[in-house]
C-alpha cells in the first residue's frame, strides 16, 4: 500500500486468487509454497499456515491484514517469530489488542470473521460507519503523519474519525431506517437502499480529505498553517450540513423521502475544502466573531436541509434568522450566501418580488467582494425567478454571467449542475428547439460524469420531453423508457417522479397512435398517484387528461368527456379556477363536445379558458396558440365562420416564429384552412392548399388526418 503525490492511499498487492479444492481448508496443496510458487504472497504479510503450503480460509486474510494495519501504524511488522514491535504514544492500546489477536499463530484464535474484527476496532462509543476499512485507511495514514515528526499537528488532526462518527455512524443509521419505514411511503425502502451509501460515501470522503489536509500540513509541509485551519472550518461546515440532514432524516415525512435522494445529491462536495474555502472561514484573531459566523453557518445548514427535503415553509423562519445574524458578522461571503438561500426560499414559495431583492443584493454583495461562487448562484437564481415570472427577457445575460462566474470559481459541481439544468429546462419552456434539447443533453453528460446519477436520469427525462415537442416520437420513446429504468433503482417504481414520466411517455406513444400502450402507462401514472396521495393530486388529474386525448383519436367522445371532467373537477379545487391548467383542460373538453354537437356548451368553456390564458399566460405560449385552435373550431361549427378565420389568421401570425410542438401548429393549420375554405371558397384555394401541405406531415392522428384529406378532396379544382 503507498501513498501517492496526492496524498491518496493505494493498495497495489492484491494477492492472487486460485481455486479452491475438494480436499479440505487445512488440507496441503501439493506443490503449493513460498518456495516452488514465490508469486503466491508475500511471506512477510502471510499467515504462518500460508506459509507452511497449507490452503488457508478467511482468517489467514484476517492475517495479512492486520499486519499491514500494525505496520502503517508502528512503522515496522513483525518478521517470523520475532516479538511484536512496542507498541507507540497515541495509538489505542484497544486497537493494537485486536491487531494481536488476528496476527496469532493458531487461526483457532483469531477473530472468527472480518466482521468480528472490524467491530473491535470501530470507534468507542458508536458501533463506527460500516465504511471502517475506509476510515482505518485514512488512520494509517495519518498514523505515519504522527510518527512522521515534521511538524506538529493541528489538534483536530488527530481524530477525524471521532468527528464524523458522533453525526453519522451505524446506530444513526439503523434509526434512519426504521425512521423511514415507519413513515408508510410505499418506495420508502427503495429511497433508503440508495441514500444510506450516498451517505457512507460522504462522510468516508470527508475523513479522506480531512486526512490530507493533515498530511499537507504535516507529512509533506506544503499547506501553512493558516490555510490548514482555513481548510478544516470548510470541512466542519461541510460537518454541519450533514448532521442537518441526518436530523431531518431522523424525523422523515412523506415530503422529506420523496426529496431523500436529492438532498444528499446536494450536500456541499467535499473536494471544494481542498481548493478552497469561503472567506468568512478564514480563522481571525477574534474567537468570539468566529463563534457567531458558525451559528449562522448551523442555521443555514439546518435551513438547507428543509429546503432541500422539501420543506419550504420550516426552512423559512431558519433563513429568517440566519439573515437576521449574517449581517451582523462583518462578512460579505456569508452574507451573500444566506440571501442566495432565501432567495431561492422566496422563489419556491412564489414570493417572486421578495426573492428578486435577495437575489440582486446578493449579486451586488457578492461581485463587491471578489466571492464568485455566490455572485454565481445569485446570477442564476435571478434568471430562474425572471423565467418563473414569464419574464425571459434577461435570461440569455443572467445565465451567460451565471457562467462566467462558475468558471472563475473554479467550476464547482453544484453550481455547474444547477445552471445546465436551468439552461436546458428554460430553453425547453421558451421553445422546443434543437439548441433545448443540447442544453439537455449536456446536463446529461454533466451529471454522468459526476455521478449524479438522479440528476442524469431526470436529464434524460426532460430530454426525452425535448424530443417528443419536436416530434421526434420513437427517439422520445427510447429516451423517456431509459429515464424510467434509471430512476426506479434509485428512488422505488412507486415514487411521484415516476407517474411524471409515465404520462410523458404514454404521450409520445399516444402520437404514434400506440393507444393501448399509452393507456397502460396513464393506468400506471393514477396507481402511483393513488398509492402515495389518498385523496386527488395534479397528478391524477393529468393522467385523466392525457387518457381523454386517446379517447379523443378513437372517437370515443363520450369516454373523453368523462375523464376531462373528472380532471377539471381536480385541478379547480386544488390550482384554483383560474389557473392555466384549468383553462387547458376547458379548452380540450371543447373536442368531444363539439364532436357530440354540444356547441354552446363547448363555446362557453372555450370562451373561459382564452379569458383565463389572456391574463395567467404570455400571449406566445404555446398553450394559448392551441386553445385558440379549438375556441375558432367551435366558432366555425356554429357559422360563425368570420370570426373563427379573425382568431385563426391572427393566432398562425403570431405564432409564426415561435417553435411549438409540430402537431400543435398542424392542428392550427388545418382549422384554418378549413375555415378560410368556408369563407372565401375558390379565392382562398391557394393558401388552403398551402396550409394542408405545411400541416400533412406532422398529423397523425387517423381522425385529423380523415379531416384534411376531406377537406384536399373538395379544394382541388
Amino acid at each position: 500500500m503507498l501513498v501517492d503525490a496526492a496524498g491518496h492511499a493505494r493498495v497495489i498487492d492484491f494477492g492472487l486468487a486460485r481455486p479452491l479444492l475438494d480436499t479440505g481448508a487445512a488440507s496441503p496443496v501439493s506443490g503449493f509454497s513460498p518456495a516452488s510458487f514465490p508469486g503466491a504472497g508475500t511471506p512477510g504479510y502471510m499467515a504462518p499456515e500460508r506459509r507452511e503450503g497449507a490452503l488457508g480460509d478467511p482468517r489467514a486474510d484476517q492475517y495479512s491484514f492486520c499486519v499491514t494495519a500494525w505496520e502503517a501504524l508502528l512503522g515496522q511488522r513483525p518478521q517470523g517469530g520475532q516479538e511484536l514491535p512496542p507498541e507507540r504514544p497515541g495509538v489505542s492500546s484497544r486497537v493494537l489488542a485486536a491487531l494481536r489477536r488476528g496476527m496469532r499463530s493458531n487461526p483457532g484464535e483469531r477473530f472468527a470473521t472480518m466482521h468480528e474484527l472490524l467491530a473491535a476496532l470501530a470507534p468507542r462509543p458508536a458501533r463506527g460507519l460500516r465504511v471502517l476499512a475506509a476510515l482505518l485507511l485514512v488512520g494509517l495514514v495519518l498514523g505515519a503523519y504522527q510518527f512522521g515528526q515534521r511538524s506538529t499537528p493541528a489538534p483536530r488532526c488527530l481524530s477525524p474519525w471521532a468527528q464524523i462518527a458522533g453525526t453519522w455512524n451505524d446506530d444513526r443509521a439503523d434509526a434512519l431506517a426504521a425512521a423511514f419505514i415507519t413513515a408508510a411511503v410505499p418506495f420508502a425502502r427503495e429511497t433508503w437502499a440508495t441514500v444510506r451509501p450516498a451517505l457512507d460515501r460522504y462522510a468516508a470522503a470527508w475523513i479522506a480529505a480531512h486526512a490530507r489536509a493533515c498530511e499537507d500540513a504535516g507529512v509533506r509541509a506544503i499547506l501553512p498553517a493558516p490555510l490548514l485551519e482555513q481548510r478544516l472550518a470548510c470541512l466542519e461546515d461541510h460537518r454541519l450540513h450533514l448532521a442537518a440532514l441526518v436530523d431531518r432524516f431522523a424525523a422523515a415525512d412523506a415530503a422529506t423521502i420523496t426529496n431523500a435522494v436529492t438532498a444528499v445529491e446536494r450536500l456541499p462536495p467535499i473536494d471544494a475544502c481542498d481548493r478552497a474555502a469561503p472567506t468568512d472561514l478564514i480563522v481571525t484573531s477574534d474567537p468570539a466573531l468566529v463563534a457567531r459566523r458558525r451559528v449562522v453557518r448551523g442555521s443555514l445548514a439546518r435551513a438547507r436541509a428543509e429546503l432541500d427535503t422539501g420543506r419550504a415553509a420550516a426552512a423559512a423562519p431558519l433563513l429568517e434568522e440566519a439573515l437576521t445574524r449574517a449581517r451582523e458578522v462583518d462578512s460579505p461571503a456569508l452574507l451573500a450566501e444566506v440571501l442566495v438561500v432565501a432567495g431561492n426560499s422566496d422563489r419556491l414559495a412564489s414570493r417572486f418580488d421578495r426573492g428578486l431583492e435577495r437575489a440582486r443584493e446578493a449579486l451586488t454583495t457578492a461581485v463587491a467582494h471578489a466571492e464568485p461562487l455566490q455572485a454565481g448562484w445569485a446570477a442564476l437564481l435571478l434568471a430562474q425567478l425572471h423565467n418563473a415570472q414569464g419574464d425571459a427577457a434577461r435570461n440569455d445575460e443572467l445565465l451567460a454571467l451565471a457562467d462566467a462566474f462558475t468558471r472563475q470559481a473554479g467550476e464547482p459541481t453544484p453550481l455547474r449542475m444547477s445552471v445546465l439544468l436551468t439552461r436546458g429546462t428554460v430553453a425547453l419552456e421558451a421553445a422546443p428547439t434543437s439548441v433545448a434539447c443540447d442544453e439537455l443533453s449536456r446536463a446529461r453528460d454533466y451529471a454522468l460524469q459526476h455521478d449524479q446519477r438522479r440528476a442524469a436520469a431526470v436529464s434524460l427525462g426532460n430530454l426525452g420531453k425535448c424530443r417528443d415537442m419536436l416530434g421526434e416520437y420513437a427517439v422520445a420513446v427510447d429516451l423517456i423508457t431509459r429515464s424510467i429504468a434509471e430512476l426506479e433503482p434509485l428512488v422505488g417504481a412507486l415514487h411521484p417522479w415516476l407517474a411524471s414520466l409515465h404520462i410523458n411517455l404514454g404521450g409520445v406513444l399516444t402520437e404514434l397512435a400506440e393507444y393501448d400502450a399509452a393507456l397502460r402507462h396513464f393506468d400506471r401514472a393514477r396507481a402511483i398517484a393513488a398509492a402515495n396521495f389518498p385523496g386527488d393530486h395534479v397528478l391524477l388529474a393529468a393522467a385523466r387528461m392525457n387518457a381523454s386525448i386517446v379517447h379523443n383519436r378513437r372517437r370515443r367522445w363520450a369516454d373523453a368527456l368523462v375523464e376531462q371532467r373528472a380532471a377539471l373537477a381536480i385541478d379547480e379545487r386544488l390550482l384554483g379556477p383560474d389557473h392555466p391548467t384549468v383553462a387547458l383542460v376547458l379548452c380540450n373538453m371543447g373536442t368531444p363536445l363539439r364532436n357530440l354537437r354540444r356547441l354552446d356548451e363547448a363555446l362557453v368553456l372555450t370562451t373561459r379558458a382564452t379569458a383565463i390564458q389572456s391574463t395567467a399566460l404570455p400571449p406566445e405560449h404555446c398553450d394559448v396558440m392551441a386553445c385558440n385552435e379549438i375556441h375558432g373550431g367551435i366558432l366555425h361549427e356554429l357559422g360563425r365562420a368570420d370570426e373563427a378565420v379573425a382568431i385563426l389568421d391572427a393566432t398562425h401570425a403570431r405564432f409564426a416564429a415561435v417553435a411549438c410542438p409540430p402537431d400543435q401548429r398542424a392542428s392550427l393549420e388545418l382549422q384554418l384552412a378549413q375555415s378560410l375554405w368556408a369563407t372565401g371558397g375558390a379565392a382562398q384555394r391557394a393558401r388552403v392548399l398551402a396550409l394542408l401541405d405545411a400541416a400533412e406531415p406532422h398529423i397523425a392522428a387517423d381522425v385529423t388526418r380523415d379531416e384534411l384529406a376531406r377537406l384536399r378532396a373538395a379544394v382541388r379544382p
